[in-house]
């Protein structure tokens, strides 16, 4: 996936206390401070991908997986398939 985030437009001091809870293993925590600064879900991921040095899909599955953002995952899950079974019927057009 393209990444249409620049993380180096975020606040250094922002990443680096959010980098110190990565540092630690406290990754809700960390997600936690992104969500609670105004960040994304999509932008959360983009933000752990760049900090922990990971594919953006490996963090998309960590962010998903996470407390910090259970509450949407239904709603995010139901999109997705909503958005699938819509390409997938295209083809009976």
């Amino acid at each position: 996936m393209e990444n249409t985030f620049d993380v180096t437009k975020v606040d250094t001091s922002f990443l680096q206390k959010t980098n110190a809870l990565i540092d630690k293993n406290e990754t809700d925590d960390a997600l936690q401070l992104i969500r609670d600064s105004g960040y994304t879900k999509a932008e959360s991921m983009w933000i752990l991908a760049e900090l922990m040095n990971i594919e953006y899909k490996d963090a998309q599955a960590i962010v998903h997986r996470s407390k910090v953002w259970n509450d949407r995952f239904n709603i995010d899950k139901k999109t997705n398939d909503n958005f699938f079974d819509f390409i997938e019927n295209l083809n009976d057009l």
